[in-house]
């Protein structure tokens, strides 16, 4: 018989439900039906249809954005992705919007040229004469001209002290760091099966990383899930199952290479270990709650799979009911930031 366990913060926002809140077209989207709330807000970077609705993080992201806004009487009535939607939206808007908003999330890093185009498509709509807000962001390794674009901004939030500290060295305005807002999503209950794996393991977004926490877990048996696509068997013939909230419950305790894999753990409770990421947002999100033992720094990467199951053994067994107690007053205090973030936002909105 299956098992009933406490809630978990953290919903992945339900892809099916966050789709059916636009009509998508490439690169941009509108909302079905006419606005329900006195004021409108335009999204950039919809992370949840720029990953096809498969991953259960940016889903969440999209859900919380959408649902704090409507909280406080923004109706989000369109979103871009990039310039060309931009383009799109100001073609076929009747009105303009009371508030820009950018979702900076995991894009903003290496001067990527997905990121100019969302800063520069915030500074074109700021032409609007609307309050533009960049939200969620995490800031790493940009030069300080794409940190120039900042300027045209009403308020800024990043994801963590380091993306903060980052954005400071480039930009004299005032940053906020509030965790990612994933931490604000709605409880899930998560109901366990009778056999529960001891540990599972979630792939990572770079490729070669991906191929060796792959080759860890195939070396061992260990249950293997990939945060997109469906399950499946792989080229090994070993089977390869989607990663969401619900895979929580399938394990005691979990590597991940994935950043919302790692919160959505957090958030329930289970012990996890995470892999070292190429830009600063695992470690970025560890050092903010206080749990930065439990990364698996580059020479993880690079160890046998025997010294790599040592190594996650060692770090498991240092859990402790202190270390649960700091995961879950961080995301406590993610929370209260996130509604006085959203709370803020509204305030600037005429």
């Amino acid at each position: 018989m299956a098992n009933i366990e406490d809630k978990i913060g953290f919903n992945d926002g339900g892809s099916t439900t966050v789709k059916e809140a636009f009509r998508d077209r490439r690169g941009h989207g509108f909302a079905r039906g006419e606005p329900q709330l006195r004021n409108t807000a335009v999204l950039l970077n919809n992370t949840a249809a720029y990953h096809g609705y498969r991953h259960f993080g940016t889903n969440c992201v999209t859900s919380v954005i959408l649902d704090e806004l409507a909280k406080r009487g923004l109706s989000t009535i369109a979103y871009a992705n990039n310039l060309r939607g931009v383009a799109a939206l100001c073609d076929r808007l009747k009105t303009k919007p009371g508030l820009v908003v950018l979702n900076g999330e995991g894009t903003m890093h290496d001067n990527h040229e997905r990121a100019i185009g969302l800063l520069l498509a915030a500074v074109h709509l700021k032409k609007w004469g609307v309050p533009c807000v960049l939200i969620n962001s995490l800031w790493d390794r940009n030069t300080s001209l794409m940190a120039s674009y900042l300027d045209n901004f009403d308020y800024i939030s990043t994801r963590d002290s380091a993306s903060r500290e980052a954005l400071a060295e480039a930009t004299s305005k005032e940053v906020a760091v509030v965790p990612d807002l994933s931490l604000a999503g709605r409880d899930e209950i998560l109901v366990s099966p009778e056999n529960v794996a001891p540990i599972g393991v979630v792939d990572a977004a770079d490729d070669k990383d991906n191929r060796v926490i792959r080759s860890f877990a195939e070396s061992f048996a260990l249950p293997f899930y990939t945060a997109e696509g469906t399950s499946r068997a792989s080229e090994q013939g070993s089977i390869e199952r989607h990663a969401s909230t619900q895979s929580l419950a399938e394990c005691a305790a979990w590597v991940t290479g994935r950043y919302h894999f790692a919160l959505a753990a957090l958030c329930s409770g289970r012990r996890f270990l995470a892999v070292r990421t190429r830009v600063s947002k695992m470690q970025g999100m560890l050092a903010d709650a206080g749990l930065s033992d439990f990364l698996l720094e580059t020479s993880w990467l690079q160890a046998t799979p025997e010294e790599k199951m040592a190594v996650v053994r060692e770090k498991l067994g240092a859990w402790d009911e202190a270390a649960l107690e700091r995961a879950s007053a961080y995301r406590s205090t993610a929370r209260r930031a996130i509604a006085s973030s959203f709370d803020h936002i509204a305030g600037l909105v005429k």
